[in-house]
């Protein structure tokens, strides 16, 4: 299991509850949390912290997640986990394929949300194997 511990994680989503939550229980796993409301808080808030991780929902007001999720990975390898209330099969692919690393549906429990986010981070440490 990896530890979340000291990890910056930026939440980006317009939802306070919701922010609220997944910063409470990730603050619990004693990670740095940064909260944006909005697509172009959000990217304020990744160049301002580089975030070892991203958790965005989809639909915001003005420039949508789908945008930002695709901008991030224009410039950074970060993991990327979607949360989002649209959960059919075509939202979960556009996400996926515009670069996000893993899509959960809302509502989600805290428990999975925390597994997937470590998940993701233990992912994004392993060591690449040299090519053949």
């Amino acid at each position: 299991m990896i530890d979340v511990q000291g990890k910056k994680i930026l939440v980006i989503d317009e939802d306070p509850l919701v922010l609220r939550v997944v910063g409470l229980a990730l603050s619990e796993q004693e990670a740095q949390i940064y909260t944006a409301a909005n697509g172009m808080e959000g990217l304020a808030q990744f160049y301002a912290h580089r975030p070892d991780l991203v958790i965005l929902d989809v639909m915001m007001p003005g420039i949508d997640n789908w945008d930002i999720c695709t901008r991030l990975r224009h410039v950074s390898d970060v993991p990327i986990l979607m949360l989002s209330a649209m959960g059919g099969d075509s939202h979960i692919v556009r996400g996926l394929k515009c670069g996000a690393d893993d899509y959960v549906t809302k509502p989600f429990t805290v428990e999975v949300l925390v597994a997937r986010v470590e998940a993701l981070l233990r992912r994004a440490t392993l060591p690449s194997f040299p090519a053949r």
